[in-house]
């Protein structure tokens, strides 16, 4: 991990203490992040790397989502925030990044961008090659997204979502507390941002479901079974043959109720919900 240091950077250091690569912007104050990732570069060069604004944090189940991704260059997109004019949107064509701008219309956006970019190795140098071009003038000014048009004409740029999990900018100290708070499970009135998302909600649902037993799916799969008893009884030999997984017997019984459940959800927070199966 390399960390680069600008803004009071003698107190970045030591809280780090060691614990990672440290690099200073001394400029930064006449330059931004685009400048900040050039100086970072002869650490990541001819490798894939993820590039992270040290103002965004993310929970670590979104990141390690994001780092699991199967393609080489990716981008992660909310498709759930509100949207705002100021904030970069991203426009998909056949599935990958086509357009990355503040420019890109609402009818036209996939989401907001979370700010997180994962950078292959294969095209890494040629997209590092471009940070320095623009570093040298007055891209130094500019942020990485100034280059990503080199990913979107290489290997191609693709959208990792979040999926409902939540990710925070800190820009102020009222957003670093309602960070806190949420990240807590502590609960804010006047902010929509801490009320559970819908896969909150749907993991907790699944939770109320299980019981700590070896029977915990007996349970489940009532409802289910007395209205297609036939269906549930070859359902239950393939479980009992081992063809089946206690999870997959749940699934094989109760996925039509449960999605039942989800679409309820999704309408209750106005979300138009799309399943890629």
């Amino acid at each position: 991990m390399t960390v680069v240091a600008g803004f009071e950077a003698e107190q970045v250091v030591a809280h780090i203490a060691g614990r990672c690569r440290i690099v200073r912007n001394d400029a930064w104050a006449s330059t931004n992040s685009l400048a900040s990732l050039h100086l970072a570069a002869p650490h990541v060069r001819g490798h894939d790397f993820i590039f992270q604004n040290a103002d965004v944090l993310y929970p670590a189940e979104l990141v390690a989502r994001f780092a699991e991704a199967p393609r080489e260059n990716a981008c992660l997109i909310d498709p759930l925030a509100p949207f705002h004019p100021d904030e970069y949107r991203v426009e998909l064509d056949a599935g990958r990044v086509a357009r990355y701008s503040r420019d890109v219309p609402p009818e036209r956006s996939a989401g907001r961008s979370a700010q997180l970019v994962r950078i292959g190795a294969r095209d890494c140098t040629n997209f590092l090659d471009r940070i320095a071009e623009l570093a040298a003038g007055a891209g130094a000014l500019g942020f990485p997204n100034q280059a990503y048009e080199v990913l979107i004409r290489g290997s191609g740029l693709w959208p990792v979502f979040t999926a409902g999990l939540p990710w925070w900018e800190v820009d102020t100290a009222e957003d670093y507390a309602r960070c806190v708070a949420a990240y807590e499970g502590e609960s804010d009135p006047a902010s929509n941002v801490l009320q559970p998302s819908i896969a909150q909600r749907v993991r907790d649902l699944i939770r109320e479901r299980r019981l700590p037993s070896r029977w915990a799916w007996v349970p489940a799969i009532m409802p289910r079974a007395m209205a297609h008893p036939i269906r549930t009884a070859a359902h239950v030999r393939a479980f009992r043959r081992g063809r089946l997984s206690h999870d997959g017997l749940d699934l094989a019984v109760n996925g039509i109720p449960f999605l039942a459940v989800l679409l309820d959800e999704a309408r209750r927070d106005d979300i138009e919900l799309m399943l890629l199966w």
